[in-house]
């Protein structure tokens, strides 16, 4: 099985879903396969780092429908005909790859690739990069369904969405856990005596940003000496801008996407996840690996798996701003404690290593 092809989104993005898509396929590549990368939209000019053998595709795309509350019937028949759209647009390529494998990363992209299986002959993986509890939606739900029928392999990345996978498919014979890799071998750089508290992720309502300047606004006076700064960009920038002056936080700083966030880790002492829910939290594995100390909401899925409660990090009741606050206030106010988190975070790390992690795609895709 020597010619693999991914199916994204949007492959120019520089969210965790495009890094990863990034690092596993530029690790397949060295490995020997032959692999493309078609997005839906853009996917021309990547992010991130891409093997310069790996073959990029952009889907053509019809005119975008100025959505309007008032007007769902019309948006969900445009949205259907848009389907339609891409589906036609992936054949015209896919005729002209003739893969072996395609894989859909994230699971809502099966639906494009499963209809042509059998016609172009070949296998297919549908890869989950969110929570099977909370994310759901016709075309979620029914791509995952396919996938559970048809595909060779369908993708988790924790081990609790194994759990409820299981639990909700019960006759799914071909779930696997493969965990997401890290970007950087570990190093131990922040020396915890920087005073900046880091986060990063797209401004979005899943990142729940909004709840870590309210717990930041509670703290009151207790952490003028530190600093806040939140990497990323998206559609809720202005909201944030509104909550940070509303609240006067002058110790707050909306930085933009870094490219190397490890490099922005190693100026920070604590990280803070703030997210209603993730698919693994793997920047809480990229922290650890930087030896910083984690405070995280306990979302589904990946924290708890991540981080050991009053070992390495906190764990905090989900919204919960008060507690948030007064977990990151424990380690701002004490430098033993953020020392001892610390010289805890990396004992485990070496399971998401890059080359582990590609060692374990290729025992995986020689076995379908």
């Amino acid at each position: 099985m020597k010619k693999i092809c991914f199916l994204i989104g949007n492959y120019n993005n520089g969210g965790g879903t495009e890094r990863v898509t990034s690092q596993i396929a530029n690790g397949l590549t060295e490995k020997g396969y032959e692999i493309s990368i078609i997005s839906i939209e853009t996917g021309l000019n990547p992010f991130f780092e891409t093997n310069e053998k790996i073959k990029l595709y952009e889907l053509q795309q019809d005119e975008t429908f100025p959505y309007n509350s008032r007007n769902k019937i019309k948006f969900r028949l445009w949205s259907l005909k848009k389907i339609r759209g891409i589906k036609k647009s992936f054949e015209y390529v896919i005729k002209n790859i003739l893969p072996d494998l395609v894989i859909a990363v994230d699971i809502q992209c099966y639906r494009i690739i499963d209809p042509f299986r059998k016609k172009y002959n070949y296998k297919t993986i549908g890869w989950e990069h969110f929570a099977l509890l909370v994310r759901s939606g016709w075309g979620v739900n029914y791509s995952r369904c396919l996938a559970i029928k048809h595909a060779s392999k369908l993708l988790v990345l924790s081990d609790g969405d194994l759990h409820d996978y299981q639990k909700r498919y019960p006759n799914a014979k071909n779930l696997m856990r493969l965990h997401n890799p890290l970007a950087f071998k570990p190093t131990k750089n922040s020396n915890m005596n920087n005073k900046v508290v880091i986060a990063a992720g797209r401004y979005a309502p899943q990142k729940n940003f909004d709840a870590l300047l309210e717990a930041w606004h509670k703290m009151g006076d207790e952490n003028q000496e530190w600093e806040l700064r939140i990497y990323g960009d998206g559609a809720d920038k202005d909201k944030l801008k509104s909550l940070i002056e509303g609240y006067h936080l002058t110790n707050v700083k909306l930085m933009p996407y870094a490219e190397h966030l490890d490099e922005e880790m190693d100026k920070a002492s604590i990280y803070a996840l703030s997210s209603s829910y993730e698919g693994w939290g793997l920047v809480l594995i990229e922290a650890q690996a930087k030896a910083l100390p984690c405070v995280s909401f306990n979302c589904k899925h990946g924290p708890s798996e991540i981080i050991s409660d009053g070992v390495n990090g906190f764990l905090v009741t989900p919204n919960d701003t008060n507690e948030f606050a007064d977990k990151l206030l424990k380690l701002m106010k004490n430098y033993k404690l953020r020392e001892f988190f610390s010289g805890n975070s990396q004992k485990d790390l070496y399971k998401f290593d890059i080359d582990y992690i590609i060692s374990q795609w290729v025992i995986m895709l020689e076995s379908i």
